[in-house]
């Protein structure tokens, strides 16, 4: 004998319902780790950002150990990279092997009005390279773009590209083994005002040591027929 409510149709459209419920949360769930997966497959496309000489036929990359940013305003920003681990932040600056590249966003490109071509630049940079008490300041400008569409917590993708470096200033003991460089790269950074400090202060150190290097150019040749 069935009891109150326990009509055979009632039970089947309630049977109905849960699953229908149970298929949709399954659904939701796997909607959420696709979507998860899609951020991680767009963060991981990074490269290392690279510091080339075509003629010196050498390089200089770094994995970034720290990529951090400080805002100033909506559109302008500084952006601190490093390979050095956070414990060696703490120690003597004479003893620090590694780069912290700073750069300067002076405003941020806006389609159809910004140029894009492949001289094209919105930031300053600054490469600094400290091997072991000897330092050396590449210095140039380059097109920072920060991709918006790929965002997670306080975290953004940026690329740098296009950069055109040279040494500015170095300490006498380093030596330039790159030249004219260019430099570009992808990487994600996060807005973290305090370690940005901790970098610029690196970033300033080293300038303060580092003697202006003057760009020596040859002289201009006469013409053959010229007296």
């Amino acid at each position: 004998m069935q009891g109150a409510g326990s009509n055979p149709t009632e039970l089947s459209r309630r049977q109905r319902h849960y699953a229908f419920a149970a298929m949709l949360a399954v659904c939701a769930s796997l909607a959420i780790v696709a979507d998860g997966c899609s951020i991680r497959r767009q963060f991981s496309k990074v490269t290392p950002v690279t510091m080339r000489s075509e003629a010196a036929g050498a390089s200089l990359q770094i994995d970034p150990t720290m990529s951090v940013l400080i805002r100033r305003d909506e559109q302008t920003m500084v952006v601190y990279l490093t390979d050095l681990s956070p414990m060696a932040l703490a120690g003597p600056l004479d003893r620090l092997t590694g780069s912290v590249v700073r750069i300067d966003r002076f405003f941020a490109p806006r389609a159809g009005r910004t140029p894009l071509e492949a001289t094209a630049s919105n930031a300053a940079v600054r490469w600094v390279v400290f091997a072991a008490g000897a330092m050396g300041v590449y210095q140039g400008g380059g097109m920072l773009e920060l991709d918006q569409s790929i965002l997670t917590g306080q975290k953004i993708r940026a690329i740098l590209r296009g950069a055109t470096l040279r040494l500015g200033g170095a300490t006498d003991d380093f030596v330039d083994k790159l030249g004219a460089t260019t430099a570009s790269g992808v990487f994600v950074v996060a807005d973290d005002a305090v370690t940005a400090r901790r970098l610029a202060a690196l970033v300033e150190a080293a300038l303060a040591r580092s003697a202006p290097i003057e760009e020596t150019t040859e002289p201009a040749r006469k013409p053959a027929n010229a007296r």
